[in-house]
């Protein structure tokens, strides 16, 4: 087992203690750890003129850094868990998008102390005061374009929501096919047809006894790696409250490719038929049995929820339910590196998709999409002047 802590001296002190004979190489690591924590710490990036302080260099594979150095097999493996929490695999992932995953992790990993649905409704809250008016129950079928700028956007009832500014907080390829044909150059359609995505994801949601199960304070990642210490298959597991009487909340979640559900495609959420639900439920008991190895007889167990890349599609509009987007590998970043500017004037690009994946790079990029709107002047002005 190896414990993250909180705090990168503490993360430091781990690995020196597990992995005594490769001082030199963490020495190596924590300061190049370091110095992407401090520039995220000081929102450097976020200042740059050109958003980017960061040399080629910062995009090679971490994978293949850490091998020329002659990281070991067992030291790989640990190390190959950061890029997991953005769909990557240790070798896909860039040096630089390594490093800020696990800086943002070590310096600020915190849990709602309530439900996530109060989150969103500060949000909608803090949106509606600011005049912001929120249409749900429907999506937006098409955007319209005159002239090469955006005039505003079709929903699926036919109603027109003019608008001279459109954030489009969703996967490329979907803003792609809500466009009219010519609208966009024909290289940037061609490179966002090519992009790989990241894979979608299994996951289960159980309720169990809270007496017989405690809520944890952390979560646990059971890997499995190879002798090269790549990780072949993982499973997260959080074990957290309720917030009923005497029941807490399993989930469990596990990488999931498109191509194990492709037979139900061409279904929709809740209407899969009873093979799929037989397939889901297959899988789950799989899941059930090696949390019993890790928590015991699961007592008092119920099977709250069990979803699939295809309900992620459904829900979240994620071209075959990929979970996080674009996969942002050193292999592809000359491919992604300007996708977030089109070439029509108002349409602008946000989310995971638009800058980098996860929390970290969402709201990086939110930042990045911010200035573009309101420009370079009046977001150092307004916005970064809160926080400098």
């Amino acid at each position: 087992t190896f414990d993250l802590p909180e705090g990168i001296g503490a993360f430091e002190d781990n690995l020196r203690r597990s992995f005594p004979l490769e001082h030199s190489l963490i020495t190596t690591m924590m300061s190049d750890l370091r110095q992407t924590s401090r520039a995220l710490a000081s929102l450097d990036i976020l200042i740059s003129p050109a958003m980017t302080l960061l040399s080629p260099e910062n995009f090679e594979s971490i994978g293949e850094q850490l091998l020329r150095m002659g990281c070991s097999g067992r030291l790989l493996s640990v190390l190959g868990v950061p890029p997991t929490l953005i769909g990557l695999s240790l070798r896909e992932c860039p040096v630089f998008y390594y490093y800020m995953t696990i800086a943002s992790y070590l310096m600020s990993s915190w849990r709602l102390a309530c439900s996530s649905s109060r989150m969103a409704d500060a949000f909608v809250s803090r949106f509606m005061s600011l005049g912001g008016d929120v249409v749900t129950g429907e999506g937006v079928a098409r955007i319209l374009v005159q002239s090469g700028r955006v005039k505003g956007v079709v929903l699926q009832s036919g109603r027109v929501l003019p608008a001279g500014s459109i954030i489009a907080a969703v996967h490329p390829g979907t803003v792609v096919a809500m466009l009219p044909g010519g609208a966009l150059r024909p290289a940037y359609v061609e490179r966002v047809a090519e992009l790989e995505n990241t894979k979608g994801i299994f996951a289960v949601n159980l309720a169990v006894d809270a007496d017989a199960h405690e809520a944890l304070s952390y979560n646990i990642y059971r890997l499995y790696s190879g002798e090269d210490g790549a990780l072949s298959r993982g499973i997260f597991h959080q074990l957290r409250s309720s917030g009923q009487p005497g029941i807490n909340i399993l989930s469990m979640m596990t990488t999931s490719d498109i191509e194990d559900w492709r037979q139900w495609e061409g279904t929709t959420s809740g209407k899969r038929g009873s093979d799929y639900l037989e397939a889901k439920e297959k899988k789950a008991r799989r899941f059930i049995g090696e949390a019993s190895e890790l928590f015991g007889d699961l007592k008092g167990m119920r099977i709250l929820d069990i979803y699939t890349p295809l309900t992620i599609r459904d829900r979240a509009n994620s071209p075959d339910g990929s979970a996080y987007g674009i996969l942002r590998s050193a292999g592809q970043f000359m491919k992604t590196a300007s996708l977030n500017r089109t070439s029509i004037e108002g349409l602008f690009l946000a989310g995971q998709n638009s800058m980098a994946p996860g929390i970290m790079g969402t709201t990086m990029g939110s930042f990045q999409t911010v200035r573009n709107v309101i420009g370079y002047e009046r977001f150092s002005r307004e916005v970064m002047g809160d926080f400098l």
